[in-house]
């Protein structure tokens, strides 16, 4: 038996499958909100998210990429204040259904670089290498060392295997989160 809890009130109970699916169905209604009328973001609001797209090479919206594809996530966010990249960061967690994280996106790691173009900044991961599987993203703005604005599980995107090894053969999704690309020598 499980229990869902939204905002430390149980939403849910039952037995664990549908507590899961119960879950996995609010995180689904998340990722079609509006983030504006969200109820499950954290921060002081210096930062506000607005919206956040997935993007393929050709920059149109998907939910779902093939194995090795391209994808860019485009975040736009509204800033009372100037962001100052000595103090300010914008991260990316990419999580399994489970909540497992599996990636870490961060201004953080490029620390001179947010460079907002439109109120938006983009992260793209030049080679998608997640096995098949549905993840969620959660979204963090720090500045001045606060918490600006967080929002967990705030969309969901897919991968579908493709041959990337040529080979005509599927990696089980079992088999790991990570897909290493490879060959026999």
């Amino acid at each position: 038996t499980g229990v869902l809890l939204q905002n430390g009130w149980g939403a849910f109970s039952g037995n664990m499958t549908s507590v899961i699916e119960a879950y996995l169905s609010e995180i689904q209604n998340h990722a079609s909100q509006e983030f504006s009328n969200l109820t499950n973001r954290i921060g002081t609001g210096k930062i506000r998210f607005k919206s956040i797209s997935y993007l393929d090479s050709s920059r149109q919206r998907r939910k779902i990429f093939a194995v090795g594809e391209s994808m860019i996530i485009e975040i736009e966010l509204d800033c009372i204040e100037p962001l100052s990249c000595k103090t300010s960061r914008i991260d990316v967690g990419i999580n399994t259904m489970l909540g497992e994280r599996v990636s870490w996106l961060s201004t953080y790691i490029y620390s001179n670089t947010i460079n907002l173009i439109d109120n938006k900044i983009r992260f793209l991961i030049p080679e998608i290498l997640l096995n098949s599987g549905d993840y969620t993203v959660n979204i963090y703005a720090e500045t001045d060392e606060d918490v600006a604005d967080w929002i967990p599980n705030v969309a969901k995107f897919s991968v579908e295997y493709h041959d990337l090894f040529n080979t005509g053969k599927e990696i089980p999704s079992d088999q790991g989160y990570f897909i290493t690309n490879f060959k026999l020598i």
